[in-house]
């Protein structure tokens, strides 16, 4: 139970009875051992760890790392070297799959130094270094990957991709290399020779599948920063010995230092691999083209690490090699295809003068020309889309000799070319660089175009929209001629009328409005006044060009937009200065026409009530749609026409908008708040907003109110006349509500101006009397101003607060201190007659009862 249920017992078993609180110790220290270890070991090739706990019998945990037998073994005596593969495989648990991963490994010897001796080292004459590439990823069991191995692991990360293991003098076990210790100095002198020996046979040996395809060039992996000085030192040796390792040829493989080899663009270097070139060094680029099975991303920072440098953007490189390798003249078919593809791409002016463009010559043989001569007067390179037509032309083209310098490509070419995958783009490209002279309507040879329109004579719909005339020929806009539309002999066969036509528009991709992209120039016909087809034309043709390309040309956006070419019911107007309402709009245009006088109403019945149907064009246009567009353009209006006075026509109509929008529940709140604060409505003191505006009911309140301030305003600037004569009920009513919401500031202005009605006529604030149900028979008897309260009825309670701020007596003792001076003058007459005796003794009573 101890050896598990395999049939083949271990060679060696250690059997470890552990206290129960020692187990987890145990399998921490056993876990952080590092998997490669075995791979040094020469005596052990498997080591498998179980735990059994008691009553269990099957173990309860099972790890194993093991080495597989070596394969591919070379042994190289002339360095005192060997090198072979062996598989590592790691099972940390019974339940986890196995992990594997291939090593390179290579031990050499090198002679111990004299100065790098020590007493511990005496008797050793030679150093073993062995190294370990994992052709794949690293195996690790818990713990990060070591990089230094004596007997057993250091604890050092070196950041190297491989493993280094020699006899070197540790501080303990396991603890770090001494770096400072001559002879561990030595032995590391001799990793990096022990690298670039390993690395350079492994490149020549030939591993069989798939270990050598899979991980080629993988010993060289990118080189990070050690954390210890000692071993950058030995990181920079490593890429000074690589760079200037000699390059040798071993059967059909090229080796040569890194420093003498260039990286080229990969889409070039697939069109070298396919030509049949030698595998030598190309002058041009005066370097070793690097082989394309490293021109992979996992392995630039490698490249970058030996210095070897891309030719990137020398497009004149690439030029003089397309030039002078003739690459044109060799390549066939979908290779030349390629080619042109490449040069088509990057869109160099290198490339221009370079012979690349195939024809046939006069005597039926292929010959090659540059762009620039094809672009030029020189040479005229043509092709047809369908091979029989573009083989019978390029044969009627040859028995007349090519007239004014006319070629077309070779035939096996032109099928490359309409059957690749990039046709169209190439397409486009070559009619750039090398365009096809086409006869216009003005019977005049044009080479340079834009765009081809169809002949005016075949119905177009471009004659009808632009007239007869094309206008945008300055733009380079080609229209066919009617000499295409004519019969006629050619090489001896009869042409039928339209069908040369039909040929040159197929072929030169001759376009009416439907395809004709509008040109930066304006439109002169948006000027005049379109006829009902002639405007479907135009937003047909804008709503295509727009599904093409969103952006449009400013200068024909700017004159559709402002050409009054639109038909309302008074006018030809601009798309900029017309609205198209629903039912609704309608109502509110009419009413609002005052505001809208230089805005007009698209006349749908022109249109045959079709105008709708290109909402998105006319929108595009400028004109406006929809209720909210509608509401936003009055309410732009109303702030031009507030900043300078609005009359009372404009005042009504704008009340009546907002009337109408509340009634029908569309009258939102920012359109709301927009009307309210505007400076739009007049008043007494000008033009003020609603917000700060009062509407008075009635006439006498309006009267009263102007009689006592300047502005009829809520606020502080109320200013009474020097007479002022009392106030009618509600007009009395609405000061207190004044000075409810202006404040106290309201309250100076009216105290002392007698506006008040009392028993004893106008009286102000500061003389008034406020009774009181419960003392109100003290003033019986006395002329005491009290409110009149069955004028003011019972409302003029609810401003007790407002009438006590303003002065008026409203309790027991503000009122007596009212009538002490008339108190007082009673008392004191010398010539009191019976009725005034009386007064007196009345009051006196009545307020000893109060006071009591």
């Amino acid at each position: 139970s101890v050896y598990g249920s395999e049939n083949a017992l271990p060679t060696t078993s250690i059997i470890l009875p552990l206290k129960p609180e020692k187990v987890e110790a145990l399998k921490g220290q056993l876990f952080q051992l590092q998997p490669e270890l075995v791979l040094f070991l020469s005596k052990i090739k498997r080591i498998c760890m179980r735990g059994n706990e008691l009553g269990n019998k099957a173990p309860d945990n099972v790890s194993m790392v093991s080495v597989s037998s070596e394969q591919h073994h070379v042994v190289r005596r002339e360095i005192s070297a060997e090198s072979y593969v062996v598989r590592l495989s790691v099972v940390e648990s019974m339940s986890d799959a196995a992990e594997t991963c291939d090593y390179y490994m290579w031990r050499q010897t090198f002679p111990v130094k004299p100065e790098n001796r020590v007493h511990s080292r005496m008797e050793a004459e030679k150093w073993t270094v062995s190294l370990a590439f994992p052709l794949g990823k690293r195996l690790t069991m818990g713990a990060s990957s070591i990089g230094v191995f004596a007997f057993l692991p250091a604890s050092m990360l070196t950041n190297f991709p491989f493993a280094i293991h020699s006899d070197f003098i540790l501080a303990s076990s396991q603890e770090a290399v001494l770096l400072d210790n001559k002879w561990n100095v030595g032995m590391l002198e001799c990793v990096s020779s022990a690298f670039v020996n390993a690395f350079l046979s492994f490149l020549r040996e030939e591993l069989p599948c798939p270990v050598h395809e899979a991980y080629k060039f993988v010993p060289v992996k990118p080189f990070k920063p050690s954390p210890f000085p000692e071993l950058n030192k030995v990181r920079q040796s490593i890429k000074e010995l690589l760079k200037n390792s000699m390059r040798d040829l071993h059967r059909k493989t090229l080796f040569c230092k890194p420093n003498e080899a260039i990286r080229i663009l990969p889409k070039f270097q697939s069109l070298l691999v396919r030509l049949p070139l030698p595998l030598v060094r190309l002058d041009l680029f005066d370097k070793f083209i690097l082989d394309s099975s490293l021109e992979h991303q996992r392995y630039r920072s490698v490249l970058e690490f030996l210095g070897i440098h891309s030719a990137g953007g020398s497009y004149d490189s690439y030029a003089r090699c397309i030039k002078e390798w003739e690459l044109a003249v060799l390549a066939f078919k979908d290779v030349y295809i390629d080619l042109l593809c490449f040069i088509a791409d990057e869109r160099k002016d290198a490339f221009r003068d370079v012979p690349v463009l195939k024809y046939i010559n006069h005597d039926g043989k292929v010959e090659v020309c540059s762009i620039a001569q094809a672009s030029g007067k020189i040479y005229k390179v043509r092709y047809g889309k369908d091979h029989e037509h573009h083989a019978w032309l390029n044969e009627i083209n040859v028995e007349v000799g090519c007239p004014g310098c006319i070629f077309f490509l070779p035939g096996t070419i032109q099928q490359a070319l309409v059957k690749h995958s990039r046709f169209h783009f190439l397409k486009q490209w070559l009619a750039k660089e090398a365009r096809i002279p086409i006869i216009d309507g003005s019977g005049h040879l044009r080479t340079k175009r834009v765009a081809t329109l169809v002949s005016a004579s075949s119905g177009s719909k471009w004659m009808k929209l632009l007239g007869p005339n094309n206008p945008f020929v300055d733009h380079c806009y080609v229209d066919l001629g009617e000499i295409y539309t004519e019969s006629s002999q050619f090489s001896g066969q009869y042409i039928p009328e339209k069908q040369l036509l039909n040929f040159i528009s197929k072929y030169s991709e001759a376009s009416d409005l439907d395809g004709l992209p509008p040109p930066d120039a304006p439109l002169r016909v948006a000027s005049s006044k379109l006829t009902c087809d002639q405007a479907f034309l135009l937003l047909d043709w804008i709503r295509k060009a727009r599904a093409r390309d969103p952006c449009f040309p400013e200068m024909f956006v700017t004159s559709v937009r402002c050409g009054k070419w639109l038909k309302a019911y008074s006018c030809f107007t601009s798309p900029s200065q017309s609205i198209l309402p629903d039912a609704m709009g309608k109502i509110i245009f009419d009413m609002m026409r005052c505001f809208m006088e230089d805005i007009k109403m698209i006349d749908q019945e022109f249109y045959r009530n079709k105008i709708g149907l290109y909402g998105d064009e006319l929108a595009f246009l400028g004109v406006t749609f929809g209720l909210p567009n509608i509401v936003k353009l009055i309410l732009d209006r109303t702030r031009i026409r507030a900043s300078s006075g609005m009359s009372k026509e404009l005042a009504c109509s704008l009340l009546l908008f907002v009337g109408y929008l509340k009634a029908c529940n569309t009258l939102d709140e920012e359109c709301l708040g927009a009307i309210r604060k505007g400076r739009w409505l007049r008043t007494s003191q000008g033009y003020s907003a609603p917000i700060e505006s009062v509407l008075l009911q009635a006439e006498e309140e309006v009267e009263s109110v102007l009689t006592m301030t300047n502005i009829p305003l809520v606020s502080e600037s109320m200013v009474f006349p020097p007479r002022a004569a009392p106030m009618n009920k509600n007009s009395g009513l609405l000061i207190l509500k004044c000075i409810r919401y202006a404040g106290l500031a309201a309250c100076e202005k009216v105290r002392d101006q007698p506006w008040l009605k009392t028993l004893c006529g106008a009286k102000s604030p500061m003389e008034s009397i406020l009774a009181d149900s419960r003392w109100i028979c003290l003033l019986d008897g006395l002329d005491a101003p009290v409110i009149d309260e069955a004028f003011y009825g019972d409302d003029i309670r609810s401003f007790v607060d407002e009438l006590r701020a303003i002065g008026v007596a409203v309790d027991l003792d503000s009122a007596i201190r009212r009538v002490a001076s008339q108190l007082k003058f009673l008392g004191s007459s010398p010539c009191l007659i019976s009725n005034d005796v009386m007064k007196l003794s009345d009051w006196h009573n009545s307020y000893g009862c109060c006071s009591s």
